[in-house]
């Protein structure tokens, strides 16, 4: 098991760009922090997933209410991730559905999170088509849609001109 510190200097996440540039059912800023947390600590060497042990306090490094609700709002972000999956439009008429998580579990102030195995392709030993960007300027963001913008138009950095 991984377990991930509290605090993270240069912390860096890197997915895939389908996985970015894909429909994502992620609808809780929480989540989205829970997301790239689990994802940054994926060495670029792994060629299989492990489950990842993170500090919930991690989870909260933007947010000025860290009080007594912590708990609710951990377990409805889980419950976010749980039911979270990737939709890719694979032809006209044919699309495929990718679970994110297998598992994931909280216990004393620390989240396990497990990858599904589906979910390698974007995640691990990526070679090119991938974004990678700092955690800390992520764990900043204060919604899920300046999260998702964020990755979207860091995806497409290196181009100098994109209609999206």
């Amino acid at each position: 098991m991984h377990q991930l510190p509290i605090v993270f200097p240069n912390a860096f996440v890197k997915k895939s760009n389908d996985f970015i540039r894909s429909k994502l059912t992620i609808k809780d800023t929480l989540a989205g922090r829970m997301l790239a947390i689990a994802a940054s600590v994926i060495q670029t060497g792994d060629v299989d997933f492990y489950a990842y042990k993170i500090s919930t306090d991690a989870f909260f490094i933007n947010d000025r209410n860290k009080g007594g609700s912590q708990y609710e709002q951990i377990k409805k972000a889980t419950d976010d991730l749980a039911q979270a999956n990737m939709f890719k439009k694979t032809g006209k008429n044919s699309f495929v559905r990718y679970p994110i998580f297998y598992k994931i579990a909280y216990e004393s102030g620390f989240i396990e999170i497990t990858f599904h195995p589906e979910a390698k392709p974007f995640f691990l030993d990526l070679k090119e088509h991938f974004t990678k960007y700092n955690l800390i300027e992520f764990l900043m963001l204060r919604s899920v849609y300046s999260q998702r913008l964020f990755e979207v138009l860091k995806s497409w950095e290196s181009i100098s001109e994109v209609c999206i």
